[in-house]
């Protein structure tokens, strides 16, 4: 066979290929790395009756760490009322660690003083008794289930049955169940995760006085349909309302100021948005795969937005950063304009300034540019094809014929269809960066994919071979390969460019 055009193929399983998920890594991985960080670092002061455990970090401040799943060491002597002290070993609280008070059975009442800034995963969680907690305004995070399993008349009830409230933070679902309709009232702030996967939830107003969703508050809730702001939220937390599939109004947004990453990724009903004029940043992949979102409008100027902000979806990229690009020299803030963006201004390719988003790949297209014969940065601004130029092709393919290595499949699996002779591939062509602008059927002129039942380089052919060319991720080509012949007991592939 010729090495120049039969490509190598391999696999390789090991342990790069494992992922562990957020919820995993939090819930089982982090807190062994904090018990391990724990037996190193911990101190001890003995206040009154009850021995506090901490550790200190390298700016001075006090957390309230966990040993064996709780400190202080023995749960059944803290009982009644217990005020957290302000500084330990001297130095200021600013933190209650995870399951710091986890399953202390006789505690009735606690006092958090001010200056303490988070409430960690569980940190109070099976107080069966614990009816009272004072939640100073320095507090700006509790995290996952930290009042979970407490005794009822914690929870405000007189202000909504279906919504876990203490002492004004919102910490959870309530005791009714069914309700599809949520109103969150009068509420300063909410836990992380509080309603993550709610599989009642239908309809949502969020009112009061809270000025942030927190992280992965609403995320997971498959049937949520609606979302209305009703008070000053500002910020929309890290994936507050990913995964939410039914997921089409969302109204009201008049004072949020910033999107967090992934605020709304995977929300796929989404047709438009409306920001407001207060709204400063979007964060990444805030509005990745939301399949169905066409159109933005942006009530006052356009905001900083990652370049991956709205990725797979039908908002025009390219379109919003030439409006930013122009209000920002309307307003003399040339100092803000990346290089690139004003030397790709103008393009006749709408997508060239859409997928070069970066000082590395602009000095990727330069250098492409610069190995073309005849050709320039403003020639190739003027052509109606200056992405498809650049994602597809690269000096060594237009000016030689492929040599070994130019054509190199990384990776393949079965791809689990009816065809169990089919394979999923990525396919990675040295020197040439495939953008996600790139259709199946410009691929198709690019790559050729030959197929035969025997290796014999002669034999090679496209007669006996299926090809389906997927969207690119990441520069890499996803193909779908498989004999035409489905009873054939052998298989052979290589791929190649035209």
């Amino acid at each position: 066979m010729n090495d120049d055009t039969v490509p190598d193929v391999g696999m390789t399983i090991g342990f790069e290929g494992t992922k562990v998920s957020l919820h995993c890594w939090r819930k089982c991985l982090l807190p062994a790395f904090a018990l391990a960080a724990f037996c190193a670092n911990a101190e001890v002061e003995m206040i009154g009756s009850i021995e506090w455990t901490y550790s200190v970090d390298d700016n001075g401040k006090a957390m309230i760490v966990s040993a064996l799943d709780y400190a202080p060491k023995h749960p059944s002597e803290i009982s009644g009322s217990v005020t957290i002290p302000s500084t330990l070993g001297g130095c200021p609280v600013v933190g209650i660690g995870r399951r710091a008070f986890y399953s202390c059975d006789n505690l009735v009442s606690v006092a958090i003083p001010e200056g303490v800034e988070t409430i960690g995963d569980e940190a109070f969680r099976s107080c069966g008794k614990l009816s009272s907690v004072s939640i100073p305004d320095s507090v700006k995070t509790i995290d996952v289930d930290a009042f979970l399993e407490c005794s009822s008349s914690l929870y405000d009830q007189s202000v909504k049955k279906e919504v876990r409230i203490v002492d004004g933070w919102v910490v959870g679902r309530g005791f009714s169940q069914t309700n599809e309709y949520l109103n969150i009232p009068m509420a300063r702030g909410m836990a992380e995760e509080a309603f993550i996967s709610d599989r009642h939830l239908v309809r949502l107003a969020i009112g009061g006085i809270l000025r942030s969703i927190s992280t992965k508050a609403f995320y997971g809730c498959r049937g949520l349909e609606s979302v209305e702001f009703l008070g000053p939220v500002s910020e929309i937390g890290e994936a507050a309302f990913a995964r939410c599939d039914k997921l089409a109004a969302v109204t009201g947004m008049s004072g949020v100021t910033n999107i967090a990453v992934r605020a709304f990724s995977e929300s796929a009903l989404i047709e438009r948005m409306v920001f407001p004029p207060t709204l400063l940043a979007i964060g990444e992949k805030a509005f990745c795969d939301c399949r169905s979102l066409s159109e933005v409008e942006f009530l006052g100027r356009i905001p900083k937005f990652a370049d991956n902000a709205f990725d797979r979806t039908r908002v025009r990229v390219a379109e919003l950063k030439r409006r930013a690009l122009a209000e920002r020299r309307a307003d003399n803030e040339e100092a803000d304009v990346p290089e690139y963006q004003t030397a790709l201004e103008g393009a006749a390719d709408a997508r060239l300034l859409e997928n070069i988003t970066n000082d590395t790949e602009y000095a990727s297209f330069l250098a492409w540019v610069g190995g073309l014969q005849n050709a320039t940065v403003e020639t190739v601004k003027a052509s109606p094809c200056a992405w498809l130029s650049y994602a597809l092709d690269s000096a060594s393919l237009i000016a030689s014929a492929p040599s070994a290595g130019d054509v190199r499949i990384v990776g393949f699996v079965p791809s689990g269809s009816a065809n169990a002779n089919a394979f999923d591939m990525s396919v990675s062509v040295a020197g040439v960066f495939v953008g996600g602008a790139a259709t199946a059927a410009n691929l198709e002129k690019v790559f050729a994919v030959e197929g035969a039942e025997t290796p014999a380089d002669g034999l090679f052919g496209t007669n006996g071979v299926n090809v389906a060319f997927g969207a690119p991720s990441d520069g890499l080509v996803k193909l779908a390969v498989s004999p035409k012949d489905a009873t054939a007991k052998s298989f052979f592939f290589r791929v190649k460019l035209k």
